[in-house]
């Protein structure tokens, strides 16, 4: 069997060695490897899911009893999910080998990971799975984008996230307009930075007919502040030039202070967040230097950037809406489309692939779900299940033959996740398939024991080693 499959699977694409000599070079026993790699997984697992899960719970419903063991059984949970994955993907990597007889470039990597990953994901909740699926395409979709422009598949478009992330929200708020938001990461994130008002409501299709004059005269008087001191006079001139249409759903009088309340709000938090999360994610530098910390990130130009971008794009997205409202003389679905197509291009201020890609996503399985239940698509079932294996597995490809495409803080993760396992893989024997295995990666000579090494391996690269 294994000779026929050579033919199949380019012999000249394969190295003879074991999976110790290749794989698991710190211990012998492939079962052994498996089990101590599900073990570290699972312990920092817990250490990445104890603090989400207290957190999610504490801000959404308060951590009572029953939270709290809820809390404590999800963290279990996906705990067991990413260790069985860890494991899983070992063991069928030896029990690849074993089968082939050696290892080929095009089965190594790919199969395990695929196979592991789809038995894995069915542990963790059912909740969890479409996100964990967007997660991980997300990041494969940006590694292979890397791949292809190495290879000269494909050339990059000059600000090419910028026309996708306009393209991409006008769609996905278009969808939210006519539906209104999920309960999905994405819709929450979405639904804090535009607000509820400019998503589904029952009046959107109202055409109503206004007295403009009457509805100018309406706002002025409802401004809170005298109006006979100079700030009153500024604030109602404002206001009767920016007035609320009748079809806004904004609670403010004058659609210019909603426009203004909105960018402020947007550029504090996108700043303020951006930067409390890089400070937080360092806690040993913050509490060894919080002052320079502080500093560096608070008033980091890419985070005033990002802020400038939020803030802009919220403004400039609800803007446009009011416009729209007040040309048209109601509140339509298309609005949106028109008014994403403008905000868009705010995304100059800050480019950003990863934000980009991840919303790509979104609204693919945004479109997906509306096929569905309008029957243009026929459901699959394990839909998400095989997103999420055939994007780990090329993950795991990735992390093990072509490091140098992968995303850097991604591979930080792993490499936390399974207790730096992946620098102690024999990459100079992997160096052979051409990839670049070893590109970032320390100088690592494996101390084997001799006994478990086969005769070819000591001939050929121990002797050459010494």
């Amino acid at each position: 069997m294994p000779s026929i499959l050579s033919k199949i699977l380019m012999p000249h694409w394969s190295v003879p060695y074991n999976c110790y000599e290749i794989g698991h070079t710190w211990t012998p026993s492939c079962s052994e490897a498996a089990i101590e790699l599900g073990i570290i997984v699972f312990k920092e697992s817990l250490k990445l899911y104890t603090p989400l899960y207290l957190l999610s719970q504490g801000l959404q419903k308060g951590l009572d009893v029953n939270g709290l063991k809820q809390s404590i059984n999800s963290i279990i949970r996906s705990s067991l999910f990413l260790s069985f994955n860890g494991f899983s993907v070992i063991l069928l990597f030896c029990l690849t080998r074993q089968l082939m007889g050696k290892f080929y470039y095009s089965l190594c990597a790919y199969t395990p990971a695929f196979i592991g990953s789809l038995l894995a994901i069915t542990i963790e909740r059912p909740s969890r799975r479409p996100a964990l699926a967007l997660y991980v395409a997300n990041i494969a979709s940006e590694t292979i984008f890397r791949i292809f422009i190495s290879r000269g598949y494909m050339k990059p478009i000059k600000n090419g996230e910028i026309l996708l992330f306009t393209v991409t929200m006008s769609i996905l708020l278009y969808i939210i307009k006519k539906n209104g938001f999920g309960v999905d990461p994405v819709s929450l994130a979405l639904k804090f930075i535009i607000g509820r008002e400019e998503s589904k409501r029952s009046n959107n299709k109202q055409n109503l007919s206004i007295d403009s004059n009457h509805m100018i005269q309406t706002n002025t008087f409802q401004l809170s502040q005298p109006v006979n001191t100079i700030y009153g006079k500024i604030v109602a001139k404002f206001y009767t030039l920016f007035p609320k249409h009748n079809s806004c759903p904004h609670k403010q009088n004058s659609c210019f202070s909603y426009i203004c309340y909105s960018f402020l709000r947007s550029f504090f938090f996108g700043w303020f967040g951006k930067s409390a999360f890089k400070t937080l994610s360092k806690p040993r530098a913050f509490l060894l230097r919080p002052n320079f910390i502080i500093r560096n990130n608070f008033f980091s130009s890419d985070n005033l950037k990002f802020g400038l971008f939020l803030a802009s794009f919220t403004a400039i997205y609800k803007g446009v809406n009011c416009s729209l409202r007040w040309a048209s003389n109601g509140c339509h679905d298309w609005h949106a489309i028109i008014a994403a197509l403008f905000a868009g291009p705010t995304m100059f201020l800050s480019p950003n692939t990863s934000i980009t890609l991840y919303l790509m996503w979104k609204c693919i399985e945004s479109l997906y779900c509306i096929g569905v239940k309008k029957g243009y698509i026929k459901y699959v079932m394990p839909t998400v299940h095989i997103i999420y294996a055939i994007s780990t597995a090329q993950l795991f490809y990735s992390a093990v033959l072509e490091p140098k495409h992968m995303k850097p803080s991604y591979m930080k993760f792993l490499d936390r996740v399974t207790g730096n396992r992946l620098h102690q893989l024999n990459r100079m024997v992997l160096d052979v398939f051409g990839t670049d295995a070893s590109a970032g990666y320390e100088t690592y000579i494996p101390d084997f024991d001799l006994k478990y090494t086969t005769k070819r391996f000591q001939e050929s690269v121990l002797l050459w080693l010494l």
